[in-house]
């Protein structure tokens, strides 16, 4: 499943994802469990005036193939980005048409 939610004011962008993963594969015998992945992915972004953008996301994945007790991970990645075609200094260069610096 996936569930997205937009907000838009001004030059200024909030966008957020939440999707959800499972997978499933029963095993034919019972000498063996099934395997099981499942997945949780939280991403989201603020882009201001079009140059500055930071972003975000946290995934929680859980697989029956990790061992013990570690069977779920919780992985966080955050980042910033600059848009610098959008600078007034860059606005009418001919050379380049878009730079983003992440």
């Amino acid at each position: 499943g996936n569930l997205s939610y937009i907000k838009r004011f001004n030059k200024n962008v909030l966008n957020l994802n939440l999707s959800h993963l499972l997978y499933q594969q029963p095993n034919s015998t019972s000498t063996q469990p099934d395997k099981r992945n499942i997945s949780y992915n939280l991403n989201g972004s603020y882009s201001l005036k079009d140059k500055y953008v930071m972003f975000g996301n946290m995934n929680m994945s859980s697989s029956s193939k990790f061992i013990g007790d570690n069977r779920t991970k919780i992985l966080p990645t955050v980042g910033l980005a600059w848009v610098a075609s959008n600078e007034d200094f860059l606005k009418n260069n001919d050379v380049i048409d878009y730079l983003k610096l992440k």
